[in-house]
């Protein structure tokens, strides 16, 4: 009997062990799925920040204020959410504050959507990008929606020590743009060396009031009361070839551009819109104006443009990079300005009571016109930490410019003139990177209210700009 109840005891042992170790493995697996879970649904959480100090320079022929110097800190904070670990869809977003530091503490403002195509918008966090890929063909076939990555791309990235941080041509455009898109690789699909990649993107234009499906009325004043808004479009096409020739690493990327530009919306509470004329007459423009037109469409931009870099030229530290852009635009309306408060009548310009109108020609020109942009630069790498480069631009009279954003909030890029580009790059830590540089630039013409205007003027530009990425 004792034999008996040993060999029970032993059985029972056993299986008690069995039976534990069955619950272990079962809670293991369980686990292991949950983390496999997990991993299928994280996001990539990715930023940086960004600082620049400038110090800035002006000298202008018939200005009111013919020389100034003034100086300002900036900083702009971006932080990206991705979702890239699905093989059909992913996702990939941007948000980013871009603010003056103290700005609203002796000089209160106000954030509103209408500056949404400034670089330097505000402590509220804008949406920079968000879209998603959907992959028709594995790797090779992709519809994209959303807000594009049309913002700081190629060659911005070289003066900020970074790797590429947009898709398109920087001097195409670098603005939030919203539209679709269809790409092929060719490269995934043919299983060819070198890279190309085809792109064709539509962005609509809309002019209507938030939240809301009816057109926005143009403005207030009678002269535009019960006229409606009109929407544009842009269509682009966009071919990138990139290949490792024997002497360098290269990209080309060609691109055609075509956009429509509506009637917009009026722009309210204008102060000193005749201030350069009456300047020439020891005068001040007191008045308070609307702007706005009663032409269906504005303008129209036709551009080709053409990128190249070649990195580590002959096997070197030397990398060269250019950009040329050649824009014709038809102006295809002309903007208005009604008289809202009469406090310094213009008798010259017909403006003399509230209500009285006067033609500001056309938006951007006031007549159609082409030009072009050559930029050039390069960078020579010293070491992983340390590079040194140089930019020169020429953008003619009569150029379309919209390069709009830039890391450095730059004006170079822009500027209708020529001018030259140093900096040097030069890394703190891993991911901490310091850029000292230097712009001068010989103004031609700037931008005044709704149009380019010709001037003779110089424009330096000393900045320092630190950046973290994480």
């Amino acid at each position: 009997m004792k034999k008996i109840i040993i060999l029970f005891i032993l059985i029972s042992s056993v299986n008690a062990e069995t039976i534990e170790e069955r619950i272990n493995k079962l809670e293991n697996d369980i686990l292991d799925l949950k983390l496999k879970n997990i991993d299928n649904n994280k996001l990539s959480i990715g930023g940086a920040f960004h600082n620049t100090y400038r110090q800035n320079y002006y000298d202008e022929k018939n200005a009111l204020i013919p020389k100034d110097s003034y100086s300002s800190i900036f900083s702009k904070f971006l932080i990206s959410f991705d979702k890239t670990n699905r093989k059909k869809v992913k996702f990939y977003s941007l948000i980013g504050a871009s603010y003056l530091w103290n700005n609203t503490f002796q000089t209160p403002t106000v954030v509103t959507d209408f500056l949404q195509e400034s670089d330097i918008r505000g402590s509220y966090f804008f949406v920079e990008k968000a879209y998603l890929d959907y992959f028709i063909l594995e790797k090779s076939l992709s519809f994209s929606l959303g807000r594009l990555p049309s913002q700081y791309g190629p060659p911005f990235h070289f003066s900020v020590n970074q790797d590429r941080l947009g898709t398109y041509p920087g001097m195409v455009y670098s603005v939030p743009l919203d539209g679709i898109a269809l790409t092929f690789n060719a490269k995934n699909y043919f299983k060819t060396i070198d890279r190309y990649v085809f792109r064709l993107i539509f962005s609509p234009l809309y002019n209507i009031t938030s939240g809301g499906a009816e057109p926005n009325t143009l403005g207030r004043e009678r002269n535009f009361q019960n006229i409606d808004t009109k929407e544009g479009k842009v269509i682009h096409f966009n071919f990138e070839y990139g290949s490792k020739f024997n002497f360098a690493e290269s990209l080309f990327i060609a691109q055609v551009f075509h956009g429509k530009f509506g009637r917009p919306k009026t722009i309210d509470n204008i102060r000193g819109l005749f201030n350069s004329s009456l300047a020439k007459l020891g005068g001040t423009d007191r008045n308070v104006y609307e702007i706005g037109s009663r032409s269906e469409e504005q303008a129209e931009v036709n551009a080709a443009n053409l990128y190249f870099e070649f990195n580590s030229l002959f096997r070197s530290k030397l990398d060269l990079y250019g950009n040329y852009r050649y824009t014709k635009f038809n102006s295809t309306g002309d903007m208005v300005a009604t008289l809202v408060e009469a406090n310094t009548p213009i008798s010259s310009l017909g403006l003399n009571s509230a209500g009285d109108t006067v033609s500001l020609g056309g938006f951007v020109y006031d007549e159609s016109t082409s030009g072009s942009s050559v930029l050039l630069g390069s960078r020579f790498r010293f070491s992983d930490s340390f590079n040194l480069g140089i930019e020169y631009i020429n953008n003619s009279f009569g150029y379309f410019p919209s390069a709009i954003r830039n890391i450095q909030s730059l004006e170079f890029y822009n500027i209708i003139g020529n001018g030259k580009h140093i900096y040097m790059n030069y890394k703190l830590e891993n991911n901490l990177n310091i850029t000292l540089g230097l712009n001068e630039n010989q103004i031609d013409a700037r931008f005044q209210t709704i149009s380019f205007i010709k001037v003779d003027g110089t424009y330096k530009n000393l900045y320092t700009h630190l950046s973290l990425l994480f």
